[in-house]
């Protein structure tokens, strides 16, 4: 069953879940998300049902012919004697009783489609609670009638009037045996339906009245030219409505309007391009050319089904084959990739096949010529143009996915374009031969490709599972050593908490009293501003201070961001190390503009430890929670590795689309009803968790600078309170007004696991010389309770630009209650709170003083800067109304205002 489902189900299922995917992001409205995938589906099948009707008539035409000899025969002969004389009589008329099922063909047509619209609909979480019309519930059964007590579902009911209307219409002048059989098909519908979510029985619906419409047009012989006319002008009021009158993203519906006027185009000046095709394009088609063999497009659907089942899935795998391996319930990678080989065969050599096989002469030429195109269009951007998007994880999630230059998209065009003409010039002249070596020669190399990959997979993997049945390692002897602190010296820590929100701290300590102890000598400063709304607005000012903030960033415009940047995250560490500090920084945010932090910027610095940790220590904590499931991976790798083929085959334009930030356009839930924990929450989990084993005291008078960053607080996940610790089942979400918050959860995670780090150190006894601030490039605004937000004058939120700032000098660590001081502050401080003490506390770039005694408007850029620029740009592109200015109190509104800049 999965072998079927594979091959003809799933190319399907993918047709409708592109779809709907696609209309749901321009559209945002999940019924006419549904309507749209019918009428996609409805359109698709029109040549099938055009082509079944075409032999159904051949076959009504046949009976009608035979049926009064074969009444007489039946009517004089019995048995045997009525069986040869029948058989003869067929024989003499060139017909066979197994033609009769020519009759069912255009059911045989519905059964996939219904097992798919069925399979992908009946279960999609995207419909549960969605209204639409008359509707309450996309998701269950309509109930709109209420009658004592009980529901009457409507929408199968409406379904099933318009089937048999349908029905009716199409059987006009039927033999009663065809008309019972529709009407006995819309009965099975009801029944099969009718307790089904409203968006299923919504979808087939909308596929009966385009059917209906279909029928009537048929029986009605109204011209052809008409129709096209009804459909161009329907065509052009969507396009309107479209462009006017929705209020969905402008990009998104652009596209839309211009594929809707594409069809709109090629509908009405079908006749002038039949006539330059006849004139032009046919003198190409030599009579038993290359074009009119079925060993071309059948070459070409090899291709295809080798590139995207083979040759790409087993290009990455065999790239890390140790990630892809042990992934339960399989051992080996293998079966990834024959899953992958199963559904391109669907797509390239059962479904292409089969429309290639049902139409006539012009058609398979027109197929083919498209398959043509799109063979050395997919070879280029495979193999040409590959793209650097980073490291991939084994849930298909790149690392660094940036969209190409305008340049290189249209390098990219041009060798498509270029091999595709050339490609099919050779195919349609006389070089009969040398197209059939190149296609041969493709073939064999990407399967050798292909085969030389699953080789090297079996291999590593047969080598790695036979050192780990030997090894005898424990995986705490992977764990090193990466902070070491000072018994005897001084202990400056930087803890940087991405998008930590301020505004939750009193509410966790209110939970969690117990903290407090843990939180002894801290003081929390709730009036503290974030100067940028964005990591990469917020964060230079934090580790470089003032000079760094955005307007600073923007007044020095004779230098690039990416050089303001790096000399930012540089400011601490350099100024640490000059004073004698032994420094160590992990995980620098986007240094480099990259979003895996390019250590490189500290190489001029030997007193400068630089290290990455993300990922090293979550294999080790998934060892020790191998009951924690996050993600149904194998299921994941086995939906969408046939996505991530075509990602790499399409133009470098349309990858960023595909991929979707990492949902490759699925609406597929892959953590088979768990609580949705992805890898990055965990892996920055992970990390908080580990601080004790990764601590190290060292007895020498040598002073330390720590800058740790984590990003727990950015990647919200619901926990297990009351520890609020990863888990598949959350029972219960604690008692915090915020608990229906998946931030607050994090944020409570991060101190929890920071208070028993800093217990650590009361135990190893250098809490007292250490001095210790936490501190978020930003905070956060979505779908908060917190009372204190307000809309600033451009319409941003305040919790957005509210960063948590908690500060512990040395010598604090007496069991204090916790202080809340709320003097007005910036993240911008952090460095001058660091570096107090220090002999020549000052920018070691500039020289200017690190201390702000913030007298003056402090300026708040709110601009969406969340993407890296490009390496050369030298400020950042901010309008004038994505700049305000905020004074003393930060929570009154009277004390914001706009800036025009």
């Amino acid at each position: 069953m999965d072998f079927l489902y594979n091959i003809i189900i799933y190319p399907i299922v993918q047709i409708i879940e592109f779809v709907f995917v696609f209309t749901q992001k321009v559209f945002y409205e999940t019924g006419f998300s549904v309507i749209a995938v019918s009428l996609a589906v409805s359109v698709l099948c029109l040549p099938l049902y055009n082509v079944a009707e075409k032999w159904q008539k051949i076959e009504r035409d046949v009976q009608k012919k035979l049926k009064p000899k074969i009444d007489k025969i039946k009517a004089v002969f019995k048995g045997d004697e009525q069986y040869m004389i029948l058989s003869t009589y067929y024989r003499q008329n060139n017909y066979h009783p197994v033609y009769a099922l020519r009759n069912t063909f255009s059911l045989l047509i519905q059964i996939p489609f219904f097992i798919a619209a069925y399979s992908y609909l009946s279960h999609l979480d995207a419909l549960k609670g969605v209204d639409f019309l008359f509707i309450a519930d996309m998701g269950a059964p309509d109930a709109v009638i209420k009658m004592n007590g009980a529901s009457v579902n409507l929408l199968p009911i409406l379904m099933t009037v318009i089937n048999l209307a349908s029905a009716a219409v199409y059987t006009k002048g039927f033999a009663f045996k065809e008309k019972a059989q529709l009407y006995v098909m819309a009965a099975l519908f009801l029944i099969l339906l009718y307790n089904s979510p409203a968006g299923l029985v919504l979808y087939w619906t909308c596929n009966n009245i385009f059917s209906l419409f279909k029928n009537c047009v048929s029986k009605l012989n109204i011209p052809k030219y008409i129709l096209r006319y009804m459909v161009a002008a329907i065509m052009f009021l969507l396009n309107g409505y479209i462009l006017f009158f929705h209020n969905g993203s402008l990009s998104k519906r652009l596209i839309v309007i211009c594929i809707i006027s594409f069809f709109l185009l090629l509908i009405l000046f079908i006749n002038p391009l039949k006539k330059f095709f006849n004139k032009h394009v046919s003198k190409l088609i030599l009579p038993g050319g290359v074009l009119e063999k079925k060993r071309t497009f059948i070459g070409s659907a090899l291709i295809l089904f080798l590139l995207s089942g083979l040759a790409a899935p087993s290009a990455l795998i065999s790239s890390s084959v140790a990630e892809f391996m042990f992934i339960p319930p399989y051992s080996s990678p293998l079966p990834f990739i024959g899953a992958t080989m199963l559904k391109s065969a669907g797509f390239f050599l059962v479904w292409c096949a089969a429309v290639y096989f049902f139409f006539s002469k012009k058609v398979k030429i027109a197929i083919t010529l498209v398959f043509l195109f799109l063979t050395p269009a997919a070879l280029i951007c495979v193999f040409a143009f590959p793209g650097n998007y980073g490291f991939i994880t084994t849930t298909l999630i790149f690392s660094d996915v940036k969209n190409p230059s305008a340049a290189l998209h249209i390098l990219n065009m041009a060798a498509v374009l270029a091999a595709a003409a050339l490609y099919i010039y050779i195919a349609a002249s006389k070089l009969k031969i040398i197209f059939y070596s190149m296609q041969t020669i493709i073939i064999i190399t990407l399967a050798a490709f292909g085969v030389g990959n699953v080789i090297k997979i079996q291999t590593e993997f047969s080598q790695t599972a036979a050192l780990n049945n030997e090894e005898a390692n424990v995986a705490e002897n992977r764990i090193k050593p990466v902070y070491r602190l000072s018994k005897n010296g001084k202990n400056v820590i930087v803890i940087m908490l991405d998008r930590g929100i301020s505004g939750y701290v009193p509410y966790i300590f209110e939970e969690k009293p117990e903290l407090r102890e843990s939180f002894a000598g801290f003081t929390y400063y709730p009036n503290c501003v974030s100067l940028g709304g964005y990591t990469l607005l917020g964060l230079p000012a934090l580790f470089g201070g003032y000079e760094y903030a955005p307007n600073g960033m923007q007044e020095q415009s004779g230098r690039s961001l990416l050089e303001k940047y790096n000399e930012a995250m540089l400011v601490l560490p350099r100024l640490f190390t000059e004073n004698g500090f032994s420094v160590t920084v992990t995980d620098p945010t986007y240094a480099g503009f990259s979003s895996s932090p390019d250590l490189s910027i500290y190489n001029e610095y030997p007193g400068i430890h630089a290290e990455n940790l993300h990922g090293m220590f979550l294999p080790y904590w998934q060892e020790k929670h191998s009951s924690l499931e996050l993600i149904s991976i194998s299921d994941l790798l086995k939906y969408n590795l046939i996505r991530f083929s075509f990602f790499k085959m399409s133009p470098t334009l349309l990858r960023i689309f595909i991929y979707d930030k990492g949902n490759w356009l699925s609406t597929k839930d892959f953590t088979e009803g768990n609580n949705e924990i992805t890898r990055d929450t965990l892996d920055n989990y992970s990390m908080l968790e580990m601080l004790n084993e990764i601590t190290v005291v060292d007895d020498s008078e040598k002073d330390v600078y720590v800058a740790l960053t984590n990003d727990l607080t950015h990647e919200p996940a619901f926990l297990q309170p009351p520890d609020y610790i990863p888990s598949n089942v959350i029972t219960n979400k604690g008692p915090s007004p915020f608990a229906d918050e998946d931030h607050y959860h994090v944020n409570m995670a991060s101190l929890i696991m920071l208070g028993k780090w800093f217990d650590y150190m009361k135990a190893l006894g250098i809490y007292d010389n250490t001095r210790i601030i936490i501190a978020s490039d930003h905070g956060w605004y979505h779908n908060t309770k917190l009372p204190y937000n307000f809309t600033l004058p451009n319409g941003s939120s305040l919790v957005m630009f509210n960063s948590l700032l908690m500060v512990k000098d040395f010598s604090s660590g007496e069991p204090d209650e916790i202080k809340t001081d709320y003097t007005f502050m910036t993240q911008a401080d952090v460095p001058y709170l660091a570096s107090v003490g220090l002999s020549d506390a000052v920018n070691p770039f500039t020289k200017a003083s690190l201390f702000n005694d913030k007298k003056d408007w402090m300026t708040v850029c709110t601009a969406h800067e969340w993407k890296s620029p490009d390496r050369r740009v030298r400020i950042w592109n901010i309008d004038s109304n994505e700049w305000l200015r905020v004074c003393n109190n930060i929570f009154d509104p009277k004390n914001w205002e706009a800036v025009k800049k």
